[in-house]
């Protein structure tokens, strides 16, 4: 029995009191704002991307005018907790003051604590935890975007400990907390350190130098212009009869664009067989070669690990032998706006096998794209190891908090 266990023994001798969360907090609609009076200054508009799980992101900011009346009635607190309602139900985040002026957008609910007897920071961490996450998921409705009822989550049950007990919970975990957001600083110190490098080791638009060369190529001259169709074969992608079972479920990797979030690829959600690659348009892409999203998310790029498949989502990039698949992947990253200038469309964006052939480039000889991509490869690993002592971190924390707070099969 921890100390926490041994207070709650002694505070609570026939056991936590459960409440409904209604009773302890205010739990508020939001807005339906409209997207064309969109901003760039103006009360931050907090929606269901914003928030992520225990931690506010600061990606794709929108902001709406102060003076149109509805937004006054939506204004949010500093250490209001907001959790989103639609997609990924059940995520939490608490409001710093640096989030604020901001206002609640629809699909997301605002938890603003009324009773004296509660701390927000407990509430916090209990909304937080891998368990209520996944209770919020289960209790969702909807097919393909889950919804999660207001009504279920005013009724739902949270446990009441004596303040003192509260307290100890919040310290305990907020100090753990501080370890996860000094990793977090870190990870991201890291990342933009590698932007600046790859601004610095890659030409800018236009010229034929990079402002930074390691010091073996300094002497080397002025990168070769060219177009990308030089550095490789494009192939396209397909997707088999999904009425076909006999297609899917076999030994080949087939990805699709929401796949892209990792610069190496080597298991897919879905795989295909042999008769399926046969019967579709998908095409057997060897080893390193590059996969590019070139429809509606135009340039996430990966490398795969081992020979697969796509859907039609992409045109993949099988790097001639003289060059550097590698490096050439750091550089498709570093010209994702070149690739989506090169796009067009009514309904989506897409680029075109040709558009993406035609693009100009400028290369080093080969010994140079190894060296910048080592360079830009050896920071990404780097980076993988800090964001796995952070996930190791996370786990520890939830794993803590499962221990800390009542069993929510007690209610």
């Amino acid at each position: 029995m921890n100390k926490i266990e041994k207070l709650i023994a002694e505070l609570c001798p026939d056991g936590v009191e459960f409440k409904p969360l209604e009773e302890i907090a205010h739990v508020l609609n939001g807005y339906s704002f409209k997207s064309k009076n969109y901003t760039e200054k103006g009360i931050r508009i907090i929606r269901i991307s914003d928030v992520q799980k225990g931690r506010m992101s600061n990606k794709d900011l929108k902001f709406y005018p102060n003076d149109i009346p509805p937004i006054s009635r939506y204004l949010l607190h500093e250490n209001d907790l907001v959790m989103s309602l639609t997609g990924n139900v059940g995520r939490v985040a608490m409001l710093s003051i640096t989030d604020l002026p901001a206002a609640l957008n629809q699909r997301v609910t605002c938890v603003r604590v009324k009773s004296d007897n509660v701390l927000i920071r407990f509430l916090f961490h209990f909304f937080d935890q891998d368990i209520f996450e996944e209770e919020a998921m289960r209790s969702a409705t909807g097919g393909g975007q889950k919804n999660l009822s207001m009504k279920w989550l005013k009724k739902h049950h949270i446990p009441v400990p004596p303040l003192e007990v509260q307290q100890k919970i919040v310290d305990c975990l907020g100090s753990l907390d501080d370890l996860i957001a000094a990793e977090g600083r870190k990870i991201e110190a890291l990342r933009q350190h590698k932007l600046g490098l790859m601004q610095q080791l890659f030409p800018q638009p236009g010229g034929t130098m990079p402002k930074l060369r390691f010091p073996e190529f300094r002497d080397a001259g002025e990168w070769e212009p060219g177009t990308l169709g030089q550095i490789g074969k494009f192939i396209g992608g397909g997707t088999p009869s999904t009425s076909i079972p006999e297609y899917w479920g076999g030994n080949i990797q087939w990805f699709t664009p929401s796949e892209m979030n990792e610069r190496n690829l080597s298991k897919s959600k879905r795989t295909i067989t042999c008769e399926g690659l046969k019967h579709s348009s998908a095409r057997l892409l060897p080893t390193g070669a590059l996969l590019i999203t070139t429809r509606a998310t135009i340039g996430d790029v990966g490398i795969a690990d081992n020979p697969c498949a796509t859907n039609q989502g992409f045109q993949s990039l099988a790097v001639f032998g003289h060059e550097v698949n590698v490096f050439w992947y750091y550089w498709l990253v570093q010209h994702k706006r070149e690739l989506i200038r090169h796009s067009s469309g009514s309904t989506f964006l897409e680029i075109r096998k040709t558009g993406l052939k035609q693009i100009p480039i400028v290369r080093p000889n080969k010994d140079e794209q190894q060296k910048i991509a080592d360079c830009l490869g050896s920071l990404d690993d780097l980076i993988a190891a800090e964001s796995r002592k952070l996930e190791t971190l996370r786990q520890h924390k939830q794993g803590l908090m499962q221990q800390l707070f009542p069993c929510l099969e007690t209610e």
